[in-house]
């Protein structure tokens, strides 16, 4: 049996030094998924005997290890107290960056460290997108008390706590597309991703935020207690023969509901069968929420369709076009 290629990858913010333990080569490369992609191609590594290892470094590993784990190479991830110990029970003590992708090399040659699944990546960007949300409704309220501020009277203090919160709202700009940039990769697209963008309103971030949430959309026996699972139930509410049906449940994922939520919006406008309904839902007294709420529900069922089927949605026109008004 052939033994793995064995190469170590010392991370930084900008730059991954790589080493091939067998050949005792170097090679120093940005640290992105396209200069990643593009290494893994000059140099012809085949997937089927390799093993590649990094330090987990907080985020500045997370790219190197998303790019290489959909692509379907063995990575293992090593805790750097481990690395830490071995440069410190050395002699010389020396520590570079290509002598730490050497070491990390090493290590994984001992059998140290963890694999890192897909699904441990499923993980790791549905908390990233629940990040991104958390820090995007928080400068949203920052800049509400920005726009605040702005009609009190002007003095020195004022004006030095305007200047504070627009710095922090740049900060959380850069954030949120950091975010985006390691969980929000249109090459990275999973299966069921495709099939959900193939519906109007789901664009890369609501859709992967879809598959995260979902997981195994396989685990849901029917349209219905996916529903459930979303919230976006009707509560059922019975006495004697009478049955009505009242507000939605809410007990389910609010990352999911909000996601069917803000696709509903645009789809009522996009699919002329979702706009017929909406507008069908108007007529009958509801309010503009209530009704998009319905669209919503309409959708989960057709997007849980989709994927269980695997072909992508076809948006059907109406024979008579009704105007959105």
């Amino acid at each position: 049996m052939e033994q793995k290629q064995i190469i170590g990858i010392d991370v930084s913010s900008k730059k991954l030094n790589l080493h091939f333990l067998a050949t005792a080569l170097d090679y120093e490369i940005p640290n992105t998924k396209k200069s990643i992609c593009d290494f893994l191609k000059q140099e012809k590594i085949n997937v089927e005997n390799c093993v590649f290892g990094a330090e987990s470094t907080g985020r500045y590993h997370l790219i190197c290890q998303e790019a290489l784990v959909r692509k379907g190479f063995e990575f293992k991830l090593i805790n750097p107290i481990l690395t830490g110990k071995k440069i410190s029970s050395s002699i010389r003590k020396k520590k570079t960056d290509k002598n730490d992708a050497k070491l990390i090399a090493q290590i994984i040659s001992q059998g140290e460290g963890r694999i890192v699944t897909l699904s441990q990546l499923d993980v790791t960007r549905r908390t990233l997108l629940r990040t991104r949300r958390g820090i995007v409704n928080q400068r949203t309220a920052v800049k509400i008390i920005l726009k605040e501020l702005t009609m009190v009277n002007a003095n020195g203090k004022v004006n030095t706590a305007m200047k504070s919160l627009e710095k922090l709202i740049k900060h959380m700009d850069t954030c949120v597309e950091n975010i985006e940039e390691l969980a929000l990769d249109k090459n990275d697209a999973t299966k069921d991703e495709k099939l959900i963008q193939s519906f109007p309103g789901f664009g890369t971030r609501l859709s992967a935020i879809v598959s995260v949430e979902t997981g195994d959309f396989s685990r849901f026996p029917s349209a219905t207690q996916y529903k459930a699972y979303v919230g976006i139930d009707p509560k059922v509410m019975q006495s004697g023969e009478s049955l009505r049906m009242g507000r939605i449940t809410k007990r389910g994922n609010a990352h999911l509901r909000t996601a069917f939520y803000m696709a509903a919006q645009v789809a009522r406008c996009h699919d002329p069968e979702l706009r017929e309904f909406y507008l069908k839902k108007k007529a009958e007294g509801k309010m503009t929420r209530v009704a998009i709420v319905a669209v919503a529900r309409k959708l989960c069922e057709r997007v849980f369709a989709v994927v269980k089927r695997g072909t992508p949605y076809e948006v059907r026109q109406l024979e008579s076009q009704i105007a959105l008004v």
